[in-house]
């Protein structure tokens, strides 16, 4: 099931979101520049994923890395 378009647009908060447990398929991308998953089903043979955050206000594809 795709994620809404609400659910991915909406974050009024000052941090971004990080967030799992929905197994993205690869290639790996960030859909929305204030939340993120980094699941892209690393259980069933995918990347493992993880964000390098430093405290920037808007998430970045160059800092979304994976194995």
């Amino acid at each position: 099931e795709p994620i809404p378009e609400r659910l991915l647009r909406r974050n009024d908060s000052d941090v971004p979101v990080i967030f799992g447990h929905y197994w993205f398929e690869a290639p790996l991308a960030v859909t929305n520049p204030r939340a993120l998953c980094v699941d892209y089903s690393a259980g069933a043979g995918g990347p493992l994923a993880a964000y390098r955050f430093d405290g920037e206000p808007e998430l970045t594809l160059d800092k979304l890395v994976s194995t």
